[in-house]
C-alpha cells in the first residue's frame, strides 16, 4: 500500500484482481463499489466497436496484463448513488437503479474507471446486448496473433463445447478448479491430439488464474479518503490523466449535484422533451448546462473552479418549468414551426442559438409569453437575428457572450416592449470584430442546406438514422455535374442556384439525365424541386440561362419572406 498526501487529503494506492473487484460491485455489505449520481452513459462505440473493445479488454486480462488506473472515493457520507447495470445493452447505457435509501452506507463511488468496471462486472455476471463473451479452450495465439480467442455468442443459441462462456466460468467455486476442468473435458466430444490437449490444458488455467482467483492483479485503483464530495472532485481533476476524462460540463453537474440531486435526471428529461416536441432536434445536457452558465454568469464557458457557491445555488433555483416551458418552445414554435428544422446538422453555427433562447427564457419569465404571443414585427426581428447570425457566422464566444448580457440587460429594464435588440447585437458584433452583417449572395452559397432550409421553410427535410437505403435528403444538382465532361461545366453548375434537397432515391434515379428529359418522363418528381421554370421554358436548353433564372427566383423568395436585401 502507498499512501500520498494530496490537497490535504489521504489518497491510498491498492491493486485488485479481477475477481476482487467483481465481488466489490453492488456490495452494500462490504464497502463495495457503485456509480456516482452523476455518471456518463456508456460510451464504448459502436456494437461492433465495443464487441472488439472487450475482446481485447479481456485478452489483456488473460494475458495478465495491466488495464489501466481508477479512482474511487471512500467515503460513508449520506450521498446518494446508483448501482452498476446488470445485462448491458445498447438501449440501456445509463444506470437508472438507485441506492433506496441505503446512501448512508460505506461505499466506494468509481470517479474514473466506469467503462472498464462496467464491461467487466455485465460480461462476467450477466450479458452484453442479449449476448455472452465466450473463449475458445483449443485457441492457439502462435498460430494466430491476431485472435484473441474470445467472441460473443448468442446467450441462448447452441455452441461448440470447447466454447466456454465467461459468466459459466465465474459462477463455479473457486474451490472446484480441477472439478471444474474434468467437466468441460467431458463435454468435448472430440478426439483431440497432443497438442489440442495442451491448448485446452493451458488455455483453461490461464483463464481460471486471470478471472477466479487473486494471483493476477490487473486494476490499480487510487483511493480517496475525503469528507467533503468538493475536494474529491479537486482531486480527480489532477489524478484523471488517462481514459476518458470528465468535460467540463460533467464536472459542473457533479458539483451541481450534490445541492441537487435530481439536476441529471431533469436535464436528461428536458433533453428527450426538447427532441421529441422539436421533431428530433437534440440539444444535450452539456448544452442545457451552458445555457444556465450564461443565464447566471453571463458567459457560454463552464468551468466549476470559477464558479462561487451562490451561483451554483442560482442555477439549481431555476430549474423548474418556468427554465423548461421557454427552453422547449424555442425549439418547438420557432425551429421547428416556423423553419420546419427538426435536425441539429441544419444549423451550421450552434452558439448563436444561444442569445436567442436566452430571449425565449426572459420572454416567459416577464409575463408567460413566447413566440406565437409576439406580432409580426417582434417575429421579424427573431427572423433576421437567426438568419443574419447563421450566414455571418456569429460564433465566436465573446460575440455571443455579450449579444446575450445586451438581451437580459434590455429585457430587465421596466420599460421593455418584448422586442428582440437585434440593432444593438449588430453594433456588438460591428465593434468587437469588424464583421460584415449584410448578407450577400456568397453568404448564401457557401452555406447550402441552411440557405435552402430558410428559402424552403415550408418543406420539411425529414433525416432518420435507423432507416435503411437513401431516405434522408441529399443536395442534388439539378443539372447534374456529370451531365457534360467539360470541367468549365461542372464548376458552373455546383452552386447553390443549381441546387436542391431531394430524397436520395430520387437524386440516385436521376443521376446524370438531362433535368428537362428527366422531368418529361417523370411529371411525379417535378414537385419535389423548387423554383423551377415550366418545362416548355427556354431556361433548360443553357444552364447558364438556368442557374441565373433561378437565383432570381431564389432571392427574391428570401428577401419576399425575410424582408433583407442580398447584396453581390
Amino acid at each position: 500500500m502507498l499512501n500520498l498526501i494530496c490537497l490535504e487529503s489521504s489518497v491510498a494506492y491498492q491493486e485488485f484482481s479481477v475477481l476482487e473487484v467483481i465481488k466489490k460491485i453492488n456490495n452494500v455489505d462490504d464497502q463495495g463499489f457503485f456509480l456516482p449520481y452523476v455518471q456518463r452513459d456508456y460510451v464504448w462505440g459502436t456494437r461492433y466497436q465495443a464487441e472488439e473493445r472487450i475482446c481485447n479488454l479481456f485478452d489483456s486480462v488473460f494475458k495478465g496484463y495491466p488495464i489501466g488506473s481508477i479512482i474511487l472515493w471512500k467515503t460513508n457520507e449520506e450521498i446518494p448513488f446508483h448501482y452498476f447495470i446488470q445485462d448491458l445493452d445498447s438501449d440501456t447505457t445509463r444506470s437508472t437503479n438507485q441506492d433506496n435509501g441505503v446512501h448512508s452506507i460505506s461505499k466506494h463511488l468509481v470517479y474514473d474507471g466506469q467503462q472498464r468496471l462496467q464491461t467487466l462486472f455485465s460480461v462476467l455476471r450477466h450479458s452484453f446486448n442479449g449476448k455472452v463473451l465466450a473463449f475458445d479452450l483449443l485457441s492457439d495465439s502462435d498460430v494466430d496473433m491476431d485472435d484473441t480467442g474470445f467472441r460473443f455468442i448468442d446467450r441462448n443459441s447452441p455452441h461448440e463445447p470447447h466454447l466456454l462462456k465467461l459468466n459459466r466460468l465465474f459462477s463455479k467455486d473457486i474451490e472446484k478448479e480441477n472439478a471444474f476442468r474434468r467437466e468441460l473435458r467431458n463435454e468435448i466430444t472430440l478426439d483431440l491430439d497432443e497438442k489440442q490437449e495442451e491448448l485446452f490444458e493451458d488455455n483453461f488455467h490461464k483463464l481460471w488464474m486471470a478471472f477466479r482467483t487473486n494471483s493476477l492483479k490487473p486494476l490499480v485503483a487510487w483511493i480517496v479518503d475525503e469528507v467533503k464530495e468538493e475536494k474529491v472532485n479537486q482531486i480527480f481533476m489532477r489524478l484523471n490523466t488517462g481514459g476518458i476524462p470528465l468535460t467540463r460540463a460533467e464536472l459542473m453537474l457533479s458539483t451541481l449535484s450534490v445541492g441537487n440531486t435530481d439536476i441529471h435526471d431533469f436535464l436528461k428529461d428536458l433533453t428527450e422533451i426538447i427532441e421529441n416536441q422539436s421533431g428530433g432536434y437534440v440539444f444535450d445536457t452539456s448544452e442545457l448546462l451552458r445555457f444556465l452558465n450564461q443565464i447566471v454568469k453571463g458567459n457560454l464557458r463552464i468551468d466549476v473552479s470559477q464558479t462561487s457557491k451562490d451561483e451554483q445555488q442560482e442555477i439549481l433555483g431555476i430549474l423548474d418549468e418556468n427554465f423548461e416551458k421557454p427552453v422547449t418552445k424555442f425549439f418547438e414554435q420557432f425551429l421547428k414551426v416556423e423553419f420546419n428544422i427538426t435536425s441539429n446538422s441544419l444549423i451550421p453555427q450552434k452558439y448563436a442559438l444561444y442569445p436567442l433562447i436566452v430571449y425565449f427564457y426572459k420572454l416567459w419569465n416577464k409575463g408567460n409569453k413566447d413566440y406565437n404571443h409576439l406580432n409580426e414585427p417582434q417575429k421579424m426581428l427573431v427572423k433576421k437575428y437567426f438568419i443574419i447570425s447563421q450566414l455571418k457566422a456569429w460564433n465566436l464566444q465573446g460575440d455571443i457572450d455579450q449579444s446575450s448580457r445586451k438581451v437580459i440587460e434590455i429585457s430587465d429594464a421596466p420599460s421593455w416592449s418584448g422586442d428582440f435588440p437585434l440593432a444593438d447585437v449588430i453594433a456588438i458584433v460591428k465593434a468587437k470584430n469588424k464583421r460584415g452583417t449584410e448578407i450577400e449572395e456568397v453568404d448564401l452559397a457557401n452555406n447550402s442546406w441552411f440557405a435552402l432550409k430558410i428559402i424552403r421553410k415550408d418543406t420539411v427535410f425529414l433525416f432518420s438514422s435507423t432507416k435503411s437505403g437513401r431516405i434522408n435528403p441529399e443536395l442534388e444538382h439539378i443539372f447534374p455535374k456529370g451531365l457534360y465532361p467539360d470541367k468549365d461545366y461542372k464548376q458552373e453548375v455546383n452552386i447553390l442556384w443549381n441546387l436542391d434537397a431531394i430524397s436520395g432515391q430520387i437524386n440516385n434515379q436521376k443521376k446524370n439525365k438531362h433535368p428537362k428529359e428527366y422531368f418529361q418522363n417523370n411529371q411525379s418528381f417535378f414537385d419535389h424541386y423548387k423554383f423551377l421554370p415550366d418545362l416548355n421554358s427556354a431556361e433548360w436548353d443553357d444552364h447558364k440561362l438556368f442557374i441565373e433564372k433561378r437565383k432570381e427566383r431564389m432571392i427574391n423568395e428570401f428577401t419576399r419572406l425575410y424582408d433583407i436585401t442580398i447584396t453581390k
